[in-house]
């Protein structure tokens, strides 16, 4: 694959299914990727000139086809294992825990404190976030553009490079 000239990596092997097992990207760093049977991957690594920048092994459960393990050999996050509910909902991994209202809304995980859905014309709607710190959150949605003003085809040529959505979250501290 490239951009412009630049080599963003090549494409050195695919399984039977077409899945990419060896790429090397533009800069000599090899990834090789493992899967089973059933197309999970099993293990990635990257390494270059006898580094290894990436070493991790997955464990999925080939019939829900839900992740139970990663193993970050490298990374610094270790061996992390994955629960799930009778409807294949992520209930824990690690020292993270998430519960589910009757309606499938999420009331709880633990980065994110007691979630509420007070808007009774709006079930799925979050009215309030409890942190433990007592703290009050409100989600806005955040719609951010960066905008290419200068370069190769000139200042008059503005163009999107980067669109990004997503929500923050607003303090609203009790009085």
């Amino acid at each position: 694959m490239q951009f412009g000239s630049n080599t963003i990596y090549t494409v050195n092997s695919r399984n039977h299914l077409g899945q990419l097992t060896q790429y090397t990207f533009g800069n000599g760093a090899v990834t090789d990727r493992v899967y089973n049977v059933n197309g999970f991957p099993t293990s990635i690594k990257t390494s270059k000139s006898g580094t290894n920048y990436v070493n991790i092994s997955y464990g999925f459960d080939n019939t829900k086809g839900l992740l139970f393990y990663r193993n970050d050999l490298i990374g610094g996050s270790g061996l992390e294992f994955f629960w799930y509910d009778n409807l294949r909902r992520l209930r824990n991994n690690g020292n993270n825990s998430t519960d589910y209202s009757d309606l499938g809304n999420i009331t709880f995980k633990t980065d994110a404190g007691t979630l509420q859905y007070k808007n009774k014309t709006h079930p799925y709607q979050i009215t309030d976030q409890i942190m433990k710190s007592a703290q009050h959150w409100i989600p806005i949605c955040e719609i951010s553009l960066t905008l290419l003003t200068e370069g190769a085809l000139g200042p008059s040529l503005n163009r999107v490079t980067q669109l990004h959505f997503g929500t923050i979250m607003q303090a609203n501290v009790p009085k």
